[in-house]
Parts: structure tokens; C-alpha cells; sequence
């Protein structure tokens, strides 16, 4: 089986991103659906939401720049041929922020 190496890691995290953020739009609904989909992709963005009561831009980037950061992770583990614990571990700390997400409810995102 073939390794990913440091562009492959990058390109398909760049590729993932305006999918991600298309279900996350669309399972919003304008504000009309729910959240779901956003909590699970994108719960650094909607944990802001606790303290914030909304979706800073700052954080609104922080979604675009999400699976980009951990494809760029992924690519440094690659170059290390540590790939593998470095893909546990974001996911371990992603899944992490998503129990966060369902854990400390927002009024106007749950």
C-alpha cells in the first residue's frame, strides 16, 4: 500500500473543505435546519458559538482553515513517517471538541 506523502495530505484536505462546509451549510438550513452537521465538522467554529452567542468571523475563518491545518499536520507526520499516531491524534482531539459541541449546548445553535 502506498504512503500518502506531504502534497497528497495537503490537496485532499483543500479538496474536503468546500464539501464540509456545503453540508454544513446545508444541513443548517439558513438558520432553519440544525447544526448537526456543522457540530461534527466543525466543532473548534461552533463551540465559539457558548461563549460567543454567534459565529465570529474570526472563527467563520478558523472553518475555512480547519482541514487544511490538519492536512498540513498530516503532511509533516507523513515527512516524519509518523502519520498514522499524528491522524489518531487529530482525530482523538477533534472528536473531543465535537463531545464539547453536544456537552455545552449554545441557545441559538443546538
Amino acid at each position: 500500500m502506498r504512503k500518502f506523502g506531504f502534497w497528497e495530505s495537503i490537496v485532499i484536505s483543500i479538496i474536503l473543505t468546500p464539501v464540509a462546509l456545503f453540508l454544513a451549510l446545508v444541513s443548517a438550513g439558513s438558520g432553519h435546519g440544525n447544526y448537526l452537521v456543522a457540530k461534527l465538522l466543525f466543532p473548534y467554529t461552533m463551540l465559539s458559538t457558548v461563549v460567543a452567542g454567534e459565529i465570529s468571523l474570526i472563527f467563520l475563518v478558523l472553518a475555512f482553515l480547519q482541514f487544511p491545518i490538519y492536512g498540513f499536520i498530516l503532511a509533516l507526520g507523513a515527512q516524519a513517517e509518523k502519520m498514522k499516531s499524528v491522524a489518531y491524534t487529530i482525530a482523538a482531539i477533534h472528536v473531543f471538541g465535537v463531545l464539547l459541541c453536544f456537552l455545552l449546548v449554545s441557545e441559538n445553535f443546538s
